[in-house]
């Protein structure tokens, strides 16, 4: 299928806060692109993923699990095919980041 991205799948990976405590989970599926976040714990925080453009920083996706414990959010988003991207756990005290890839390796 032309010009639709064909990342790497990966995941789930453990989103913690700075101080190492788990929050949730996040996981990328190639297939469509899509990008799914969990909230694994009740605490009022919902965990986020901000996607970023390696080349420039730039924003480009964001998927916040903001259901409560034990629900979880799925998105997708065409990704460029030859870009490189940042997949970062973001939020109240967490900064982590997940993954680097770049759309189109397999």
């Amino acid at each position: 299928m032309s010009g639709v991205a064909e990342a790497k799948s990966w995941g789930p990976y453990t989103m913690e806060t700075v101080s190492g405590t788990k929050v949730g989970t996040a996981k990328f599926v190639a297939n469509g692109d899509s990008l799914t976040v969990c909230d694994t714990r009740a605490d009022s925080y919902a965990p986020k993923v901000k996607v970023y453009r390696y080349s420039d920083k730039k924003l480009v996706w964001t998927v916040t699990a903001n259901l409560g414990k034990g629900w979880c959010v799925k998105s997708s988003k065409n990704l460029g095919e030859t870009t490189k991207y940042e997949f970062w756990n973001s939020g109240n005290e967490m900064n982590q980041l997940l993954r680097v890839t770049t759309a189109g390796s397999n």
